[in-house]
């Protein structure tokens, strides 16, 4: 039996068709009742333990929140809550979600020191204008930069760790690459399987202390020369989810 729906109402055009070698014949028809019982079945066979809630779990467009800074993580604290607008919205350039740093640094899994001391001393930059200007005070602007301090150290150390894992995962492909073009076989393959699994959070530490490490003081001249004017890459519009104030 085949039944496709006919229109938007929910009708639905139902068939019969027996095929035997050789031999083929016009479908029976179906009274209007039994395409409606049949119809019917079908609808509840296939939605009775479906538990709709309320509205059906649709939102109204008046519901639904458009702000750019809903759920944002930041790592400045004010010191006072009466904060000015400026000051605020300063804030949130240092939102520690992935995929707002990835849209000012860019996306991939191994990021660039540069970029990224670029994109910290960019926002530096913007908290010295605004002090300069007099749009924020003494107390907002040290708050400011403490939340700069502490964003740098989050996204560099989350970067850190997230090369680390790129070049540990490398690293076992190859020599499961290598395991299997010499022929080894499976018991061999899940016998190392197994050991890399088991060594993995090893093997990413000793990348992160080795050749994915990301020299801090380094880091810091390079934030300074940026706040200071002097870019260390090409400046570029914000990608899609980055923004500047």
């Amino acid at each position: 039996m085949n039944i496709k729906p006919i229109d938007c109402a929910g009708g639905y055009a139902i068939t019969n068709s027996r095929r035997r070698q050789g031999t083929s014949g016009p479908a029976p028809s179906l009274s209007p009742e039994a395409m409606e019982k049949a119809a019917d079945s079908i609808l509840h066979s296939r939605f009775d333990t479906v538990e709709l809630s309320k509205g059906h779990g649709l939102r109204t467009l008046e519901e639904l929140s458009y702000d750019p800074h809903e759920g944002a993580v930041l790592s400045t604290s004010f010191t006072y809550d009466n904060v000015s607008e400026k000051a605020r919205n300063l804030s949130f350039l240092m939102d520690e979600r992935a995929f707002r740093v990835d849209s000012q640094i860019g996306y991939g899994f191994i990021k660039d020191r540069d970029r990224m001391a670029q994109h910290f001393g960019e926002i530096g930059r913007q908290i010295d204008q605004a002090f300069s200007a007099g749009e924020i005070s003494k107390q907002e602007y040290d708050d400011l930069n403490a939340g700069l301090a502490r964003y740098t150290e989050t996204v560099t150390s989350r970067e850190e760790r997230g090369n680390a894992v790129a070049m540990a995962l490398r690293k076992q492909s190859k020599a499961l690459r290598a395991l299997i073009n010499r022929g080894a076989s499976q018991v061999e393959i899940e016998a190392f399987a197994q050991q890399c699994r088991d060594a993995f959070a090893d093997e990413v530490n000793k990348f992160i202390t080795g050749s994915c490490k990301i020299d801090r003081n380094l880091m810091s001249q390079l934030i300074q020369r940026v706040r200071g004017g002097k870019d260390l890459v090409q400046r570029k519009a914000p990608q899609f989810g980055g923004f500047h104030i």
